[in-house]
């Protein structure tokens, strides 16, 4: 948070204010208020590292989503103007349509990021390389136990059903995407938006779980309406001011427990094949496979 940016607003709003309350206890009480108010929304505020030299588009086809996070917050820093050196300094890294592979240089510095205490989100859209998003995510040092389909990304297409996760599933009913590629969740990862069961469009890794490290990083697909198109749609740019709001600890005190999302009634199902009989020494249905849908198993 910019502390020179806030010091000064602070001091000028409390002069304003201070003139003119001349002993009037009513203006005095505004004044709290109004403080109190400001202060809570300046502890919201985050920095989003965005990397908009890797990224298949210019700036000029986000305004829609920038705007939309700074008028929730978000303090915007770019790649192209601080250079790696500062990731360590933000609260979020924001990789939106990778076009080319990172280097392991960079690599390491993003899984350190995480490790240190970091949050990422990874966007993917259908002009980035999604070979790009892959290689970083099954880079050795980390375990995200997350892919992302590389074949010919999926027309429009509707997200609604929802495994409920704060603050990522916060108010959305629904999601309209656009050039989706499915991902595919292993032991690490937890899907939270779906077009049907077999189609995950956003997931959530805790890729250093086995330490109990719970620093996470959101992947997501099909993102094209966060561009500056004609009908973005409000439910997509509410998604993305969720994923921001991940990056602030009061709010996220879910994903900072390695929480997983909380799935609809009956998303899951069961069966068994063939339908067992209690073994009575026949021979007959002696063994049965059971089959759980979405369940994700590590290996004893």
């Amino acid at each position: 948070m910019r502390q020179d940016f806030v010091f000064f607003i602070e001091n000028n709003l409390i002069n304003n204010i201070m003139g003119r309350v001349k002993g009037n206890e009513l203006k005095i009480k505004c004044f709290y208020i109004v403080i109190l108010f400001f202060t809570v929304q300046l502890g919201n505020s985050q920095t989003i590292l965005f990397d908009d030299i890797n990224c298949c588009h210019d700036l000029s086809f986000w305004t829609q989503l920038i705007d939309s996070l700074e008028s929730n917050g978000a303090y915007i820093h770019y790649l192209s103007r601080e250079g790696w050196s500062y990731i360590d300094s933000a609260d979020m890294l924001w990789l939106m349509g990778p076009s080319r592979i990172y280097s392991d240089r960079i690599k390491e510095l993003i899984v350190n990021y995480l490790h240190k205490g970091g949050k990422i989100f990874i966007g993917d859209i259908s002009c980035g390389n999604p070979a790009a998003i892959n290689d970083l995510l099954k880079y050795p040092s980390w375990k995200t136990s997350l892919l992302i389909d590389e074949s010919i990304a999926m027309p429009i297409c509707i997200a609604d059903i929802i495994a409920e996760i704060e603050p990522l599933t916060n108010d959305l009913n629904y999601l309209l995407l656009d050039g989706i590629r499915k991902i595919h969740c292993g032991e690490n990862s937890f899907p939270f938006l779906f077009v049907d069961k077999n189609t995950i469009v956003a997931a959530v890794s805790y890729p250093f779980l086995d330490e109990g490290n719970c620093n996470f990083l959101i992947l997501a697909t099909g993102l094209h309406r966060w561009e500056n198109v004609e009908h973005p749609y409000g439910y997509n740019f509410k998604f993305a001011i969720n994923i921001f709001h991940a990056s602030i600890d009061s709010l996220a005190h879910k994903l900072n427990s390695c929480s997983i999302p909380v799935y609809p009634a009956n998303f899951f199902s069961c069966k068994v094949v063939p339908n067992p009989i209690t073994p009575n020494f026949d021979a007959i249905n002696d063994f049965a496979q059971f089959e759980f849908d979405g369940i994700f198993v590590k290996p004893a």
